[in-house]
């Protein structure tokens, strides 16, 4: 296995972890947190929302930080902060304790070992078969989805939510040296016929990404792209939140509604596959369109659900759909804007994304709280998911013509 493919797996590692015990398991914690706690499920989805401001504020100076070249040191500094935060996490008094932790801490952690930090790291090795290797990478954030959550219900079965955020932060520290030992930040920091590079090559060789954040919330694509990819997240986190709730409403055990995370994860992983295929027969950007229109058609119809058949099915289609988003905006993006300064510009896209991203789990808990029913909200969101195709179709991108051009100097695996 090459180089390149090694990168792939580590990344596919981090993002294992962290989005998989922070990101899918989120909605496994939500009715502990809320018996805990004793407030409602709009104050609880709130976490995600403060997570989103911390990442907005914290996403530009990580891509600046990838842009000079020490990608190595992030994700392991991504690390820490993760361990630091569930541990501290799992002491809190108050609600409020949690809110800080997630918003600094555990928001730190998911912008370093996953998101722009990761993909920025493959986009480095990779220029053909990018699209391909940013799926397999984001396969760990899907993969997840199919596992952790049934172990964070384990965890909170047998020893309770504390234990459970015990647990995860001690996995989070046992991943440091791994990623300090082996991440290399792009081919040429790494030494003829060697896996080792001096922590001075990592962070000095490559050159500091010449963009201003003036000129970069000029380009119109970089707006294209957020939006787009903001409706998307914004439906996505909702879902991801409120699904077990949903569940539950609708009859099936906490067992068999925390269940309901795997089908999302397992459509989620083989969309990665699927759309990379996809992407090369259609475009990138059609391709997009077509993955926003499968979440659209899911979202929907869990307005008509009646058994748990039916909500599997659905979580497939809606998973596929995600699957599909995470890769090809990425891939557009580099497209866009190429690999030097993705890094700084996927940055800059996190908070432009926040203000769509941060509202759908309070939205749909909002609608919850005051109709007892979830029905609205779907109804939204699948609105917002046509809107988002709409307006990914306003993309221009210089070399439409030839999606593969490449270069050959900078060619990798």
């Amino acid at each position: 296995m090459s180089y390149a493919w090694f990168m792939v797996a580590i990344t596919f590692m981090t993002q294992f972890l962290a989005m998989g015990f922070v990101f899918y398991s989120a909605g496994i914690f939500l009715v502990p947190l809320q018996q805990e706690f004793d407030v409602g499920r709009t104050e609880i989805s709130l976490i995600g929302t403060v997570m989103s401001i911390g990442g907005a504020i914290v996403a530009p100076f990580i891509g600046r930080w990838i842009g000079r070249g020490s990608i190595r040191n992030i994700m392991t500094l991504g690390c820490v902060a993760m361990g630091i935060g569930f541990l501290a996490g799992s002491r809190a008094s108050e609600l409020w304790q949690l809110f800080a932790l997630f918003g600094s801490l555990v928001t730190f952690a998911l912008a370093t070992m996953g998101g722009v930090t990761t993909q920025a790291l493959v986009v480095n090795w990779f220029k053909q078969d990018r699209t391909m290797a940013l799926g397999i990478s984001l396969m760990g954030v899907s993969a997840s989805g199919a596992v952790l959550p049934a172990i964070a219900a384990a965890l909170i079965e047998s020893g309770g939510w504390r234990w459970a955020y015990e647990v995860i932060g001690w996995a989070s520290l046992g991943l440091i040296p791994v990623v300090f030992f082996t991440v290399i930040n792009r081919p040429e920091d790494r030494e003829q016929g060697t896996t080792a590079i001096s922590a001075q090559t990592l962070t000095t060789s490559a050159p500091e990404a010449q963009i201003s954040t003036l000129e970069a919330l000029r380009e119109r694509n970089l707006w294209i792209i957020a939006i787009t990819c903001g409706i998307s997240f914004m439906v996505t986190s909702a879902i991801m939140v409120h699904i077990p709730p949903f569940a539950q409403d609708l009859g099936l055990s906490k067992t068999q509604a925390a269940s309901m995370i795997a089908p999302i994860a397992l459509g989620a992983a083989g969309a990665k596959i699927l759309f990379g295929w996809i992407a090369r027969k259609i475009g990138e950007r059609q391709a997009l369109q077509l993955a926003l229109a499968m979440q659209a058609v899911g979202t929907l119809g869990l307005n008509f659900v009646s058994q748990i058949e039916t909500i599997v099915a659905l979580a497939l289609v809606l998973g596929t759909g995600l699957g599909g988003v995470m890769p090809l905006g990425a891939a557009l993006l580099a497209r866009a804007f190429g690999p030097r300064v993705f890094g700084p510009m996927m940055g800059l896209m996190t908070p432009l994304m926040i203000p769509l991203q941060s509202i759908g789990a309070p939205l749909a808990g909002g609608v919850f709280d005051r109709t007892g029913s979830y029905r609205g909200a779907w109804f939204g969101f699948a609105l917002a998911m046509l809107i988002a195709m709409a307006i990914l179709a306003a993309l221009r991108l210089a070399d439409d013509e030839n999606p593969e051009l490449v270069d050959p100097a900078s060619q990798q695996a």
